[in-house]
């Protein structure tokens, strides 16, 4: 394969993609980095219940990840462990957390619908939505699953971003897409969770999980930035950012040191809520 060509495990044959889909219409909603959020933390977990502003939920979505740039880059367990993360994410009690913002629907599943590699070299400062979107959209064939959130991977963490990761929305072909930007990082970022091991993975395979639940809440609660946010504009992930309970039991049995989030009907931070 060429170093720039894009491969995938599921999924269409992408070389007739246009090169370059439609703007994106949105600003990113920003996961600061945990140094940057720790003087806010009294004032971002405040009793405020997060509001329904009535944008759609994504109760049940199709995770699609591709990751970008040399695979030699990556945390050489990566991969695996964030498979097993989004496989393992629904049907937990860390997920149920979210079922009360799904207006109805059963407590979320998650289902892992394909990961593709882009070997080209990804941005080297802060991207843009319009760029993550871009690369979101090679991934479709040009039809956007109603139920997709697409994750991009990058083996680089951008020279000035100022945050952990990211999600947004952005347009391809006509369809408004949900897309997650997770950049490599780890606690020379100040992203890590913590240096004691909570799983065999590396520390910065799992402080990019971490990320990855963070932004994942807030893309299934808040998907178009228009559902679930408080008067503030703190999302559920938001207001828990530095709040951290025990280790938390993925239903594929995996487990994860994993930020709460946050539970109108506890009126605060949760690590776990049992399933029915």
């Amino acid at each position: 394969m060429p170093a720039n060509a894009l491969t995938m495990s599921l999924g269409p044959d992408l070389s007739a993609w246009p090169a370059e889909p439609p703007v994106p219409m949105s600003i990113p909603h920003i996961m600061r980095q945990h140094f940057a959020a720790a003087n806010q933390i009294a004032s971002v977990t405040s009793s405020k219940n997060l509001i329904d502003h009535g944008g759609p939920v994504v109760s049940s979505p199709n995770i699609y990840v591709i990751y970008w740039g040399n695979p030699s880059e990556f945390p050489s367990d990566l991969e695996d462990g964030l498979n097993n993360f989004f496989e393992g994410f629904g049907n937990s009690g860390y997920s149920n957390i979210l079922t009360q913002y799904f207006r109805g629907a059963p407590p979320p599943t998650t289902t892992l619908a394909g990961t593709a590699s882009d070997h080209s070299e990804p941005p080297e400062s802060a991207p843009s939505v319009k760029q993550i979107t871009r690369e979101a959209c090679k991934f479709t064939g040009g039809t956007v699953d109603p139920n997709g959130i697409y994750v991009t991977v990058t083996t680089n963490f951008p020279v000035g971003a100022y945050y952990c990761a990211w999600h947004a929305f952005g347009k391809c072909n006509g369809s408004r897409i949900p897309v997650v930007y997770l950049p490599n990082a780890d606690d020379d970022f100040g992203c890590g969770v913590s240096s004691a091991k909570q799983n065999p993975y590396s520390n910065a395979t799992q402080a990019i999980a971490n990320d990855a639940a963070h932004e994942l809440a807030e893309s299934m609660t808040d998907p178009l930035i228009n559902a679930w946010y408080d008067s503030h504009g703190n999302e559920v992930a938001d207001k828990c950012q530095t709040s951290y309970g025990p280790t938390v039991r993925f239903s594929n049995g995996t487990i994860w040191r994993v930020q709460e989030l946050w539970s109108n009907a506890n009126g605060k931070c949760k690590q776990s809520i049992p399933l029915p």
